[in-house]
């Protein structure tokens, strides 16, 4: 997957009027050339256990935007594991 380009300092820029053809046009082709793609993938470490989720939005093929969260599931409480460990307690 190529890396989404870096979009800076975009302003708005308000459109003129489109009449009810133009704007059936323009979904049609969006609907065909813009894709959302949503993965996960778990994970499971010393500390904790959750899923990574990345979604990223492509127009004809091209990634324009890309996110990723990690989100946990399960925190485990480790400090009794490492007191024993080193002999404290």
């Amino acid at each position: 997957m190529r890396r989404p380009r870096k979009i800076e300092n975009l302003e708005p820029v308000p459109l003129p009027p489109i009449d009810r053809n133009t704007r059936a046009q323009i979904v049609e082709m969006l609907k065909d050339a813009l894709k959302v793609e949503i993965s996960t993938r778990t994970y499971s470490d010393f500390s904790s256990q959750g899923v990574k989720v990345t979604v990223a939005l492509s127009l004809d093929g091209e990634v324009i935007s890309q996110s990723e969260e990690h989100v946990d599931v399960a925190i485990r409480d480790t400090s009794e594991s490492w007191r024993s460990s080193f002999g404290d307690s």
